[in-house]
């Protein structure tokens, strides 16, 4: 049979336990005598009193109670994104903690550039941050802006060229309605033979359909790698997009707030009122233009919240838009309009006519 024994050490004024194990007869075992005796202490001190070491045992007993000291109620819920994680993190911290600026090559090293237009779009942000140390935030205004910029020059000889297409409306419009007619009647031999009139109209008039496109294409090859690119950066997270650098809009990585949405909003419809005031009066699709300009705005600010938009792409959708709006502000001025070769603003396209050299050629 085992009991507890307590064993008060005076050498060292604490009391502790300790298991004895005694056969057969009672446990009176006395500690050692040089246990109890001064003659080896350095440090003299008093003994503790039988009621003290009585206290300090119970002190030091463990607990019988089997309830944990916590519930399901103290535990905190899991995020379901890594966003709010960052997020969470990033307010935690003190204010005047900052996160080291990137270096040259930091986003290579974390797989986020390659020859494609996304990661060329991060490599220009990183070495526009880097070289010019503007905050996150303006750096994406003037990624974006410079992106746009070099837009313009393609956009401009699209407009050139759309301005010459528009000039042939009235032989082209019969034609390529004819063309779709015959095309939907399996007429295979009267579909070639007016795509062919329609080819050398075109080759009159020294237009090409890449020449049409290459405006749109440029633009959107931009777009697409700015969007997908600051959205990645934001969704691994690169933690310097948490600090952009004002105060009214603090995280990039995050979604943005719905009057930042609302302000995007506005520029789309802008956008679009301009673009309908440079556009001909009689141009087909004018009215989903119209459509586009009042519903796009709406669905905006909702789209923004659904789809987990980061505030960093919504900046840079503004910088270009704001580029597109000044650039159209200045094409619609009539001066302009006539030193970039475009048509009269306003006059409908059935009053429009090629040159009298192209219209012989034509003809």
């Amino acid at each position: 049979m085992q009991r507890p024994l307590l064993m008060v050490l005076p050498r060292f004024g604490v009391a502790t336990t300790s298991r004895i194990s005694v056969l057969n007869r009672p446990c009176r075992t006395r500690p050692p005598t040089f246990l109890a005796s001064r003659a080896f202490s350095l440090w003299p001190s008093k003994p503790t009193p039988p009621a003290q070491a009585s206290e300090l045992l119970s002190d030091a007993a463990v607990s019988s109670d089997p309830t944990p000291p916590w519930t399901d109620a103290s535990i905190p819920a899991a995020p379901e994104k890594l966003s709010d994680v960052v997020e969470a993190a990033v307010n935690t911290l003190p204010t005047e903690t900052l996160i080291p600026p990137l270096q040259l090559g930091d986003l290579a090293a974390q797989g986020l550039c390659g020859m494609h237009p996304a990661g060329i779009y991060r490599m220009c942000l990183e070495y526009v941050n880097v070289t010019t140390g503007l905050p996150w935030f303006w750096t994406i205004v003037a990624t974006g802006v410079a992106a746009r910029l070099i837009s313009v020059p393609f956009l401009v000889r699209s407009s050139q060229k759309q301005a010459i297409m528009q000039q042939y409306h009235t032989r082209l419009q019969p034609l390529q309605a004819a063309s779709m007619k015959a095309a939907m009647a399996k007429d295979t031999v009267t579909a070639m033979r007016l795509n062919e009139e329609i080819k050398a109209i075109r080759s009159v008039a020294g237009v090409s359909q890449m020449q049409l496109l290459q405006g749109p294409l440029v633009q959107g090859v931009m777009g697409i790698g700015s969007f997908l690119g600051i959205r990645g950066m934001a969704e691994l997270p690169v933690l310097q997009l948490t600090q952009s650098g004002v105060d009214w809009l603090p995280n990039l990585a995050a979604v943005p707030p719905s009057w930042f949405s609302a302000i995007f909003a506005g520029m789309i419809f802008v956008q679009t009122r301009l673009a309908l005031l440079e556009q001909p009066p009689d141009m087909q699709g004018r009215r989903f233009l119209e459509f586009i300009g009042y519903g796009m705005p709406l669905l905006t600010v909702p789209s923004m919240a659904w789809f987990d938009i980061p505030a960093g792409c919504v900046v840079s959708m503004i910088a270009f838009s704001a580029v597109h709006i000044v650039q159209s502000m200045i094409v619609l001025i009539p001066a302009v309009r006539r030193v970039l070769g475009l048509n009269p603003r306003g006059k409908p396209l059935a009053e429009l006519s090629p040159p009298v050299r192209r219209r012989q050629q034509s003809q």
